[in-house]
């Protein structure tokens, strides 16, 4: 973490450790406001896709540095008084090629923000993609005004994960195609057909706030499918 430099990422300054117990020197973000308080004061929509966007922007910047943070959620994205956003907390970050530190089959990260391959403890994965997950499930908070994934315990809520088809139109019948597009391909249950990393997903949720037509909904890892089932057709 103390290797990524990114206006949208809070600096690690230093580490140490005081009678065995380790700590982390982060920079100092003045303003004490988080995300999840801009969900809770219903901020514009507007504001909120951009602040996401920006997130999901930072988010990339690691991930083109093989980080994934693993623990996204409101509360870890800071929001300063002028706007500008900062990923913070990168305590569960997993970095390709380092030695992995926890404990073997260990659930690490935030229930409710976590997809389904998260759950098993796997810790030889190490994927963009949960990072993606997260920032589809904020974003269905945003458009739809709540939870995916509304349930009463964790039992229920793995369940949910692995099998409620996600349709934030249910809650927002206005809502726009592209957006809920973007909001679906965060949240598939293949990771492969999810965006590849944060920066598509940004680059997406950019287009739409600018009003042009995302690229990358509909594709997957594997390619533009729907564009070449188009393309046949139309041939």
């Amino acid at each position: 973490t103390a290797a990524l430099r990114h206006p949208g990422i809070v600096s690690i300054h230093g580490a140490g450790a005081v009678r065995g117990a380790p700590y982390l020197v982060y920079e100092y973000v003045p303003g004490g406001r988080t995300y999840r308080d801009l969900l809770d004061e219903g901020a514009p929509r507007s504001d909120l896709l951009g602040a996401l966007r920006d997130a999901a922007d930072a988010l990339g910047a690691a991930h083109a540095e093989g980080v994934v943070h693993r623990d996204v959620k409101p509360g870890n994205l800071l929001v300063t008084p002028e706007g500008q956003v900062r990923v913070a907390d990168f305590g569960l970050v997993r970095a390709v090629g380092l030695e992995d530190l926890t404990k073997t089959g260990q659930v690490l990260g935030t229930p409710s923000y976590m997809p389904y391959e998260q759950f098993d403890g796997d810790r030889d994965t190490v994927d963009p993609t949960f990072d993606v997950w997260a920032l589809g499930v904020i974003l269905h908070e945003v458009i739809a005004g709540e939870s995916p994934f509304v349930v009463a315990n964790m039992l229920e809520l793995i369940g949910a994960v692995q099998f409620t088809p996600i349709d934030p139109r249910r809650l927002a019948p206005s809502l726009e195609p592209e957006l809920e597009a973007i909001c679906k391909r965060a949240l598939q249950r293949d990771p492969a057909r999810r965006y590849p990393d944060a920066a598509a997903f940004a680059a997406d949720l950019s287009s739409f706030l600018a009003g042009e037509r995302p690229v990358g909904i509909g594709r997957g890892r594997e390619g533009p499918v729907a564009g070449v089932l188009l393309a046949a057709l139309l041939v």
